[in-house]
């Protein structure tokens, strides 16, 4: 039977640690981010002031922020015709963009009026 010793351990947890390690970063590296402009991907609503600082200022001052969807280059291209409030960001290896639009809405009692929303899209490659 082999004696293991003290420079024996401290070797195998370098080597340990290392592996761990790359696990970790290989992992966050290959995921795609949850956050994009300040603001957790999955959010849809009303931004409060903090969040509302978060937001670059071409696509600042809207009432609804939306959440985060995926869009092609080519349809990206084509929506962004026309439209000159938006923003990009580039998140690890993931390009984001936010559009700043308006939504035809109802409110109770017959009255209609625009609101101003932010789309948030995930450029994802065909």
């Amino acid at each position: 039977m082999r004696r293991f010793s003290i420079r024996d351990l401290l070797w195998l947890t370098v080597v340990v640690g290392l592996g761990v390690g790359w696990s970790i970063e290989h992992y966050r590296s290959v995921m795609p981010p949850t956050m994009c402009f300040g603001i957790p991907n999955d959010f849809s609503g009303h931004l409060n002031e903090a969040q509302e600082q978060e937001l670059p200022a071409a696509v600042r001052g809207a009432y609804y922020v939306e959440s985060v969807r995926e869009i092609s280059a080519a349809d990206l291209a084509q929506m962004k015709q026309g439209k000159q409030e938006f923003a990009e960001e580039r998140v690890r290896a993931c390009k984001f963009v936010a559009v700043r639009g308006y939504r035809c809405v109802s409110f109770p009692g017959g009255m209609t009026g625009q609101m101003i929303v932010v789309e948030r899209y995930r450029v994802v490659d065909p």
